[in-house]
Order: structure tokens, then C-alpha cells, then sequence
């Protein structure tokens, strides 16, 4: 689990670090194809006006795009890897708190005593979880006090 998450923060950092080359090189493209146009203003016409802006913007979007893909997901995925371990705590939380509040029903009918069924395996696959979860965080302590010591 603790080499997943450093997996997902490297990651991330990569994807943000090509997000951010992204938007360098978009930037240093329209920078020379502006500077090309720039040098020869006073003799360009309204045919190479136009050849700049149907060279310039199409690149400016595309650069954009893969800036904002890119960057955008390297912080997803690094919040996503930290977040894992948060959702294991939150579940072993809710699985205690439904575990305590068995209630014994009277099943009535033949549904009700198929649903008392279903609710009984439903309550026994969360206290199976539960212990799994249980030995994970065992486990994943462990491994801290070992990586400690």
C-alpha cells in the first residue's frame, strides 16, 4: 500500500511535470512563429496576417489542451493515491458502526424470511471484511514500526 501511494505521487509528479513542459513549449512555439511575423510586419499583408492566425491559434489550442490534460491529471492522480488510504479507514469505520446494530427480526412471511437471509449474509460478508481490513492496517503498521526501527 505505501509503495502504491509513492507510485501514484511519482506519478502525478511526472504528469505534471510534462504538463508543464506542454505549456513551456507552447509558449516558445507561438513565441517564434510570432517572432517570424514580427520581423517582417511592415511587409506582410493581410494573406500572411491570416497565415499566422490559422498557424498560431490551432497550436495554441493543442498546447493548451495537452497543458490542461496533463497537469490536471498528475493532481487527480496524486490526490487519488493519498486518498486511498482515508476511504480504507472510512469503510472499517462504517462496517464497525453497522456491525454493532444487529437487530433479531420475527420474518413474517416467505419474502421476509428470504430478505432476513439476505440481510444475515450481508452482515456476515461485512464482518469478513471487516477482519480483512483489520489485518491490513495490522499489517500496515507493522510495516511502519519495522521501516522505524
Amino acid at each position: 500500500m505505501v509503495y502504491r501511494l509513492k507510485l501514484y505521487r511519482f506519478l502525478a509528479l511526472i504528469l505534471i511535470m510534462v504538463g508543464g513542459m506542454n505549456l513551456i513549449f507552447g509558449i516558445l512555439s507561438i513565441y517564434r512563429t510570432l517572432n517570424a511575423l514580427i520581423v517582417n510586419m511592415e511587409i506582410a499583408g493581410s494573406s500572411e496576417l491570416q497565415s499566422f492566425f490559422y498557424v498560431a491559434t490551432p497550436q495554441a489550442i493543442l498546447w493548451s489542451i495537452a497543458f490542461t490534460t496533463f497537469f490536471s491529471s498528475g493532481i487527480l492522480l496524486g490526490r487519488s493515491g493519498s486518498s486511498d488510504l482515508s476511504e480504507l479507514t472510512y469503510l472499517s469505520k462504517t462496517l464497525k458502526i453497522d456491525n454493532g446494530s444487529k437487530n433479531e427480526l420475527e420474518p413474517l412471511t416467505r419474502g421476509e424470511k428470504q430478505r432476513n437471509l439476505a440481510d444475515e449474509r450481508l452482515l456476515q460478508i461485512k464482518e469478513e471484511v471487516l477482519k480483512a481490513i483489520e489485518r491490513l492496517e495490522s499489517l500496515e503498521q507493522q510495516k511502519k514500526l519495522k521501516k522505524n526501527v
